[in-house]
């Protein structure tokens, strides 16, 4: 797995799709990313730090590629699709709640 390093200020950071993703151990060694990332995932904020979709902020687009696997580059336009395979649906429909009605 790859996670695309571009982030722009204010409009969410890919940290927060490799928090839901893999999890984040902030470069030290000592954290397995998988063992923390139940316990990142709980973290409602995160969910507020996703990008957003392109129609809401006008600065994430099919072209920006935030998460890729072998087998599919996802995008902010992607988010069902990326929470499905992660066996992780539920938060499909709490992330498009926090961007139809927050952001």
């Amino acid at each position: 797995m790859r996670v695309s390093g571009a982030t722009v200020c204010d409009t969410g950071t890919v940290v927060a799709v490799q928090m839901q993703a893999a999890g984040y151990n902030w470069e030290i060694d000592a954290f397995e990313r998988i063992a923390i990332r139940n316990q990142q995932r709980s973290f409602e904020s995160t969910f507020l730090l996703l990008p957003p979709p392109a129609q809401s902020a006008g600065v994430w687009t099919r072209e920006h590629v935030l998460l890729s696997t072998p087998h599919h580059n996802y995008t902010v336009l992607d988010y069902t699709q990326l929470f499905t395979a992660l066996r992780y649906p539920q938060v499909a429909s709490l992330q498009h709640s926090i961007f139809t009605n927050i952001i």
